[in-house]
């Protein structure tokens, strides 16, 4: 089952948060304790989302800087903290996570 049109802006904006941070699906799965295909399917808007799903994601994302809006409002939005941009930017400059092609 498609994901209802009043999921859809809380959705979006799970995704861009962790796309804010850098982080993988598989690494935002094990930060949650929410499975790494759980975390892909409500990302890809597939089947139904479930609540306790959505608030420990939005844990993971408040603990590292990006605070979401109400995502039951319908109108959310992002406010990347300062804490945000040094985690993400301790990311980009971390070597050991690029591609072995790009590890310059």
């Amino acid at each position: 089952m498609k994901a209802q049109n009043s999921d859809i802006s809380a959705i979006l904006a799970l995704k861009a948060a962790r796309a804010v941070l850098g982080m993988t699906q598989d690494e935002v799965a094990k930060a949650s304790g929410v499975s790494k295909p759980t975390v892909a399917r409500l990302e890809a808007m597939l089947g139904k989302t479930n609540l306790s799903t959505i608030v420990a994601l939005l844990s993971v994302y408040r603990e590292r800087g990006v605070e979401i809006s109400d995502v039951t409002a319908g109108d959310v939005s992002l406010q990347i903290t300062p804490k945000a941009m040094e985690f993400a930017l301790s990311r980009l400059n971390d070597t050991g996570r690029r591609r072995s092609d790009y590890k310059t």
